[in-house]
């Protein structure tokens, strides 16, 4: 009889194919017990190096000298009450909602006035519910209609596109010559 466990093996000793060929052979212990000494003793070489530079670099430097810069912020005094008093131009803006209640009022306080746009061209800006009762009034300004253009005394033709008063396969747009 035989053994179940032999039934389910694989041998490969007899398979042969052709142009085809396997490695027998495994890595010893031996070799990768060598690689990992190179490895550990050449990380440990690395870290010495790098730590070597440090600390010839950190034994000869010199000791910067302190300059203060434009973000140096120091314990406000008391005559600086303004916070905007110990931040460089341009600063940030401290109060948002104050800021745009300032930009409102100037925008209502030129919507609801009168002045000049430009003094020399007579050019005004008027309040702006004036301007809409004005617009609501007089409507806005249109072009006049094409029949209502005239060439000397005739109603204007297009030249180009339209395709009236031209020639069959003189191409679209060119007048015949006798009507020029």
């Amino acid at each position: 009889m035989t053994n179940h466990h032999d039934e389910h093996e694989l041998h490969f000793e007899g398979t042969q194919h052709h142009d085809v060929q396997y490695e027998d052979r495994d890595l010893g212990a031996r070799g990768i017990i060598v690689f990992l000494v190179v490895l550990g003793i050449t990380g440990i070489a690395l870290c010495l190096m790098v730590w070597g530079y440090f600390d010839y670099h950190a034994k000869h430097m010199r000791a910067a000298v302190a300059i203060p810069g434009p973000q140096a912020v120091g314990a406000p005094t008391g005559t600086e009450a303004d916070p905007t008093s110990r931040f460089p131009k341009p600063s940030l803006q401290i109060d948002d909602v104050a800021d745009m209640a300032l930009v409102r009022q100037t925008a209502n306080a030129r919507l609801d006035s009168y002045g000049y746009i430009d003094q020399k061209g007579g050019i005004v800006h008027i309040p702006i519910d004036q301007a809409m009762d004005i617009l609501a009034k007089q409507g806005l300004p249109t072009r006049p209609s094409p029949a209502a253009q005239t060439t000397n005394g005739q109603p204007a033709v297009a030249d180009f596109g339209s395709g009236d008063d031209t020639v069959a396969g003189a191409g679209g747009g060119v007048r015949p010559e006798n009507e020029r």
